[in-house]
């Protein structure tokens, strides 16, 4: 990235690229189904309310209509690029599964768990 390119996108981010992320789900109402509940979620990014350019806010869109899309404070971006809550999506063969397993902890009672991951 050259330096006048910098200028502009002073974060770097690449706002053609897809990233994964953990988003809230919405109920039918368009309010959050559960505040708690957080799912991995392939995103594009929008410029439809700020610009990357601009090095202010960067907003998510999920591909999923049955999820919200989420502003951010490019610093936090990056934050949370580093940190694993978002993982830009580098190749094709990227995507998210779902895994259930179950634990016998005696004959009749089970741990659950359930959960979603990105792998390639």
């Amino acid at each position: 990235m050259s330096y006048c390119d910098r200028e502009k996108n002073p974060y770097g981010i690449h706002k053609d690229s897809h990233y994964f992320a953990l988003m809230h789900p919405i109920c039918s109402l368009g309010l959050f189904a559960d505040g708690d509940k957080y799912d991995w979620v392939e995103c594009e990014i929008v410029e439809d309310h700020y610009e990357v350019d601009e090095g202010y806010k960067v907003t998510l869109k999920p591909l999923d209509s049955n999820h919200a899309s989420r502003h951010f404070y490019q610093c936090d971006f990056i934050s949370l690029m580093e940190k694993g809550y978002i993982v830009e999506k580098t190749n094709d063969s990227l995507h998210i599964e779902h895994e259930e397993i179950h634990i016998p902890l005696t004959d009749t009672v089970y741990l659950v768990y359930n959960g979603d991951y990105i792998t390639d």
